[in-house]
């Protein structure tokens, strides 16, 4: 697990931010365009409504887990949340996680 971990959070990083970039130097989008085209169509506001109440729910569940003992501190997976994303924080979580678990 602790490669598909590994894997996934360099995948959350890669393809987040090639989308970004792409968007704003290939589209020629501006950061204001890109940010707007959030809500642009209904498949895209479903998209970002899903990622919002994952966000939601995986910042309850590391917050809960933390005041339970059973997990890492929140705050370097909310900076990466906030930073990146959902995809890069998510998989870094889990497998902190793990190793926390297995020692």
């Amino acid at each position: 697990m602790k490669i598909f971990y590994i894997v996934l959070a360099i995948m959350g990083i890669v393809l987040p931010y090639w989308a970004m970039f792409s968007s704003i130097l290939v589209d020629q989008y501006t950061v204001s365009q890109f940010f707007s085209a959030w809500f642009e169509n209904n498949a895209v506001r479903m998209i970002a409504a899903d990622l919002g109440v994952a966000g939601t729910t995986f910042s309850a569940y590391i917050i809960y887990s933390f005041k339970m003992g059973r997990g890492p501190h929140p705050l370097r997976y909310f900076l990466m949340m906030f930073g990146v994303g959902l995809s890069l924080a998510m998989p870094m979580y889990f497998l902190n996680n793990l190793k926390m678990n297995t020692n």
